[in-house]
């Protein structure tokens, strides 16, 4: 989601503005308020807003003069002045200052929306046109990195021997920690058809891998590359795991939102360097097997990643969303996946159990309700069934 700063001294103003406009269906999310400029400027610079909201008239530092003072700490930030005043003297500082959008008072939510509207279309073709502007320096400077990167294409296919591996792993700097996880990200068919002017399939991998990367803030990247088939790798650090375990969702909400490309996600828990290659493999044929299903089937094994916690998700529920009957469905998953549809919701439900029980400090009945069981009873007897053995055995160190 885009960040929101609000700065105005009136609570009123900042209430309406909040309520005027349902900024989570706009991908826009409220982060911080300021009563006056000073607040606005030190709430601006902690927060890093993508979109600021401010008022002119403000005590201590009024509207024009934090603009100012934030464009020396903050990147060409996209600010919409909202004012009681309807002075050419006022529109004309502000044009100096290079702000988006001036909004007289009362606000209007047809003008407060479209202002929104654009501001996003503009956040995201600036975000793309650094992309586009960061990969063509890429590829001036890109010596270093086309050396990590083919070496890490030719460890992973198995190319290069361990003894060099671990050279090439000191040289590079690519390191390790006591809990890893590897997630490749693969372009669908219906991405990859169409592309857009300027986009190439290397450059919207470059992209996807960049993106990615914002999305795994909060954790320790060890290394990320793109493989012979334009996927994107990316290793990290897997701790806090309840988080990890939703890392996957996170990244296709923003690849999606910044640019508009739908993406294959799998996700897998490693316990060395030595295991990335097998992970690796595994990973990618569960990738390429998703990306040959039919676009109803990939749509419902999407839905089914992010939904899987909701202990009421049903067949029905997701039939009425897609428009098609429950029927066809039924014999459409059977057909492609060889489960029913309750069968593979099992299957994805244990599959994030069992990342999420790496964590000592999960209960079981919380792992349960996690992934979507409100009964740890009927839980651990599904677990069991599958695995040969208790939750709670496995978390004490069994083994499947």
């Amino acid at each position: 989601m885009f960040k929101v700063l609000i700065a105005d001294d009136e609570p009123k103003i900042r209430k309406g503005i909040k309520n005027i406009l349902d900024w989570g269906m706009l991908d826009f999310e409220i982060i911080a308020e300021a009563e006056d400029g000073e607040v606005a400027f030190e709430r601006a610079a902690a927060t890093t807003p993508d979109l600021l909201l401010v008022d002119i008239c403000m005590p201590f530092i009024n509207g024009l003069e934090l603009i100012h003072k934030l464009q020396s700490v903050l990147n060409n930030p996209v600010i919409i002045i909202i004012s009681g005043h309807d002075e050419f003297e006022y529109a004309q500082q502000a044009l100096k200052l290079k702000v988006f959008d001036y909004i007289l008072k009362p606000v209007e939510k047809e003008v407060l929306l479209s202002a929104v509207i654009r501001a996003k279309q503009h956040i995201i073709s600036r975000r793309n046109k650094s992309i586009k502007e960061a990969f063509t320096l890429k590829q001036l400077k890109k010596s270093s990195h086309y050396l990590k990167e083919t070496f890490l294409q030719e460890w992973i296919q198995g190319q290069v021997k361990e003894e060099e591996a671990a050279r090439q792993f000191a040289y590079f700097n690519i390191g390790q920690t006591s809990s890893m996880g590897l997630i490749l990200i693969r372009l669908t068919d219906k991405s990859t058809a169409i592309m857009e002017e300027g986009w190439d399939i290397e450059l919207l991998a470059y992209a996807i891998e960049n993106i990615a990367r914002e999305a795994m803030q909060g954790f320790k990247e060890l290394t990320s590359f793109i493989d012979t088939k334009n996927q994107i790798v990316l290793i990290s650090d897997s701790d806090p795991i309840t988080k990890w375990n939703g890392l996957g969702i996170s990244i296709e909400r923003y690849i999606e939102q910044y640019l508009k490309r739908e993406v294959i996600i799998e996700a897998q828990l490693i316990d060395s360097q030595a295991d990335i290659k097998n992970a690796y493999q595994e990973v990618c044929a569960r990738l390429i097997e998703r990306s040959q299903k039919t676009p109803i089937v990939g749509t419902i094994q999407r839905y089914l990643e992010k939904h899987y916690s909701n202990p009421e998700l049903s067949l029905t529920q997701i039939a009425g969303e897609i428009g098609i009957s429950q029927t066809y469905l039924t014999r459409l998953l059977k057909q492609e996946l060889g489960f029913s549809f309750i069968d593979y919701l099992t299957q994805v439900r244990l599959k994030k159990a069992v990342v999420l029980m790496q964590d000592p400090h999960i209960k079981v009945y919380e792992v349960a309700e996690m992934v979507g069981y409100t009964s740890q009873h009927y839980f651990s007897k599904v677990f069991k069934k599958a695995f040969n053995i208790s939750p709670l055995d496995y978390k004490r160190g069994g083994k499947k």
